[in-house]
């Protein structure tokens, strides 16, 4: 479904449609929580020269070592698998380019009420699948946790580890298996396209 949000993002000629969506996006590939995503400024965003997105988190609880004022660093590389410009990165760079127009670095990305960040996240994200004409199956309920438990999903069915999507996540692994984590869920070429670049690169070694 990220895939399709992506792509709804982008056609979008409403500016708010298309940074909400983006924050959406956003929330599904960093797998952070709603008020992780929604605190996030320009100045934690920068564009490696290779590709991909950097971006810096807050330290929480739930992150390894104490948590504390310092900011986590994340890079979401290239992809080796494709030379297509990835959209998500296409949509970061446009949210950042507009917002840098009228605001400091240190204005919010994705500007929203501070007191309910999963509540404004599910908000955007049912807007959007409204726009796409999707309803939840029988028993299912979309909602912020939708899109990190998507991700987390989507990261698992790929080939990476539990710990090394549970740091990519900021939480514990037991909370990831109980709650962000669908054992049975199959691999996509949709989900290789947003995690296939977190495996590790095979090593050139001299012979």
């Amino acid at each position: 479904m990220a895939w399709r949000l992506e792509l709804l993002a982008a056609s979008s000629v409403d500016p708010v449609v298309r940074l909400r969506l983006t924050a959406v996006v956003c929330h599904f590939f960093m797998c952070r929580r709603g008020k992780d995503v929604l605190r996030l400024m320009a100045a934690d965003i920068s564009f490696p020269a290779d590709g991909g997105v950097a971006f810096q988190i807050t330290r929480t609880k739930t992150d390894a070592r104490k948590p504390g004022g310092e900011r986590l660093a994340h890079v979401y590389p290239a992809s080796t698998f494709t030379t297509v410009a990835y959209l998500p990165v296409l949509l970061l760079q446009h949210a950042v380019t507009s917002l840098l127009t009228h605001s400091p670095p240190t204005g919010r990305l994705f500007p929203a009420p501070a007191a309910d960040p999963g509540g404004v996240l599910t908000a955007w994200l049912r807007a959007g699948l409204r726009l796409l004409d999707v309803t939840a199956p029988v028993g299912t309920v979309y909602a912020s946790h939708s899109c990190r438990g998507g991700g987390c999903t989507a990261m698992r069915t790929v080939g990476l580890g539990l710990d090394a999507i549970a740091q990519w996540a900021g939480m514990a692994i037991e909370t990831l298996t109980s709650s962000y984590n669908d054992a049975l869920a199959q691999v996509s070429p949709k989900a290789h396209f947003f995690f296939g670049r977190l495996l590790p690169r095979a090593l050139d070694l001299p012979a």
